[in-house]
């Protein structure tokens, strides 16, 4: 009867708490590989591909991202071509010439989705060009290993000049 009164009083007490201080925090492992060419001439195309997964537990719906491209590129654009396992492409990505941005509004523990972006890199520019992107959890999800939502690529440029000679 002593520990009943106690338990009774105890879960009073707990209903008046907001449920954030009594609720469980969610987490997911988010993942994000970014490949693309290792060496490229001046102006000419380009091909980067990002591979965002979710490895769980939770899910991590609405999740964002940001890939900030080399400066100089021209003529970007940004397809999703894969969400599997119950994740859902963007509805719509912000892009231009400096970054490519989205979020992910369905994103379940081990989903995953594939983000191409293309383009042309500047006729000019540094001898190489490092292009980085990131994932993001959304609020409420924490992502226990932050080392894996950065990815980066570098990419070796040749701006070499065409020369013809006529006699």
């Amino acid at each position: 009867k002593y520990f009943s009164s106690i338990f009774r009083r105890l879960g009073a007490a707990i209903a008046l708490l907001p449920l954030s201080a009594i609720a469980w925090g969610q987490t997911a492992d988010l993942q994000i590989v970014k490949t693309g060419p290792p060496s490229a001439n001046g102006g000419g195309a380009f091909t980067y591909t990002l591979v965002i997964d979710n490895n769980g537990p939770n899910a991590a719906n609405n999740a964002s991202f940001l890939d900030t491209l080399p400066p100089g590129v021209v003529n970007v654009s940004a397809t999703c071509v894969a969400a599997t396992n119950g994740a859902s492409c963007p509805a719509s990505m912000a892009v231009d010439s400096t970054s490519v941005s989205g979020v992910v509004p369905a994103f379940p523990s081990l989903g995953k989705v594939t983000i191409q972006i293309l383009g042309n890199f500047g006729v000019s520019g540094p001898s190489s060009l490092t292009n980085t992107a990131t994932v993001s959890p959304p609020a409420g999800v924490t992502d226990p290993m932050l080392e894996s939502n950065t990815s980066s690529v570098s990419t070796a440029m040749n701006y070499g000049a065409d020369l013809v000679v006529s006699k």
